[in-house]
């Protein structure tokens, strides 16, 4: 029989998971900024970067930010909790930003 994670290791299992986002996301919008501004990308390239970028926003938006959502209402006093729901929030400005861009990159490619 396995025993149940305390709610203080489920929330820093959690907590380690919206950082991972956080990191990969501020990752692919530096990879995708580098992308846009080099001269010998080819629009493909430069394209294919965009794509990657909106598709991780989405990804981030509709599957691990709602993750805080789901924390049941008695671990939502641990200070571990508040953590989530702060890198969630932090989080879902930084992905809702990669959009934009997405969007500004892909309209001056025109093809937005």
């Amino acid at each position: 029989m396995t025993e149940t994670p305390t709610p203080a290791i489920q929330l820093r299992t959690l907590e380690r998971t919206l950082e991972k986002a956080l990191h990969e996301l501020r990752a692919m919008c530096s990879s995708t900024e580098l992308a846009m501004g080099d001269a010998d990308q080819t629009m493909g390239d430069r394209w294919a970067a965009l794509h990657r970028l909106q598709e991780q926003s989405v990804v981030i938006l509709s599957r691990v930010v709602p993750l805080v959502e789901r924390v049941p209402m008695s671990y939502r006093g641990y200070p571990a909790y508040r953590e989530c729901l702060r890198l969630s929030v932090q989080l879902k400005r930084e992905a809702l930003a990669a959009q934009r861009l997405h969007r500004d990159h892909a309209q001056q490619m025109g093809l937005g």
